[in-house]
This record gives structure tokens, sequence and C-alpha cells, in this order.
């Protein structure tokens, strides 16, 4: 539901691979997919753990 908001605003989301221990967005991989076309990062957090944001 969350990338909804994405598509309805004619952006593209480009998927991070997760953590397996806790199913959020892995911050080590972040890096490598930012391109001058990147406008924002979305973190989920997902089944109340909350993703790494100081990291992200």
């Amino acid at each position: 539901a969350t990338v909804n908001a994405l598509y309805q605003n004619n952006l593209k989301p480009i998927y991070c691979d997760i953590k397996i221990d806790d199913f959020n967005i892995n911050p080590d991989y972040i890096e490598d997919l930012i391109t001058s076309k990147t406008s924002a990062i979305l973190p989920v957090h997902v089944f109340g753990n909350p993703c790494n944001i100081e990291q992200i």
C-alpha cells in the first residue's frame, strides 16, 4: 500500500533488499541504488520493527 503513493504521483519506485532478521530495508544497500534521479527514500517500518533511520 505504501508504494501506491509513489505511483499516484508518477514516481518510479526502486526497491532495496531487506535485512532478514527484521524484514526492514537494508541501509547497507541504499547508497548503490541512489542516482541523480533519486528524489526520496521511503523506508517502511515492518511488523512494528523500526528501520534504522539514522543509518538511512
